[in-house]
């Protein structure tokens, strides 16, 4: 009779803890990229990487945002929107590792292709 009142109370403890947050069901994140050439001595190709989804006004419930550029540096940790440069022209899938507050966590991948700019002559 006691581990059924213990479990009973338990299963209530637990659905306390999550009632009253506010939190609502998380939606799956989404990001974009725009990529811009920048010519000197040589071409440098600069990614601009943000989020679309979640919105401002769910701001406040990201955890963590995680960055893979695909292209063999050093991901970004905990990264907002991020600044790339690419330094060889190909296809690159970037990969962004996305955490809420609550745990809940996406992986949501995109392919960017870099095309090479034609010299003008």
């Amino acid at each position: 009779m006691k581990r059924t009142l213990l479990l009973i109370l338990a299963v209530f403890v637990s659905i306390g803890m999550y009632a009253n947050t506010g939190i609502t069901k998380a939606s799956t994140p989404t990001f974009d990229v725009r990529v811009s050439a920048i010519v000197a001595s040589t071409t440098i190709y600069q990614a601009s990487v943000f989020l679309t989804n979640p919105g401002a006004d769910q701001r406040d419930q990201i955890g963590n945002i995680d960055w893979d550029f695909g292209d063999g540096s050093a991901p970004v940790l905990n990264g907002g929107p991020v600044l790339k440069h690419f330094y060889q022209p190909g296809t690159y899938t970037i990969t962004m590792t996305f955490t809420y507050i609550t745990g809940e966590t996406f992986v949501v991948t995109k392919q960017v292709v870099i095309t090479p700019i034609e010299p003008e002559y």
